[in-house]
């Protein structure tokens, strides 16, 4: 997961620069964030399926 949200800060700088609509990229930024707090920082993308349920 680390890895992951490492490029989506990636991509989330060049949609800022470029003056594009960032929020898909910020609401997968929250469930990164979410796993990596978790503990999941070393999982894949199927852990984030525990915190795409409404809270």
């Amino acid at each position: 997961m680390e890895i992951h949200a490492g490029a989506l800060h990636h991509v989330l700088a060049i949609c800022q620069e470029r003056g594009i609509h960032r929020a898909v990229p910020e609401a997968f930024d929250q469930l990164f964030q979410k796993a990596i707090q978790a503990g999941d920082g070393q999982a894949d993308f199927a852990a984030l399926h525990r915190f795409m349920r409404p809270a």
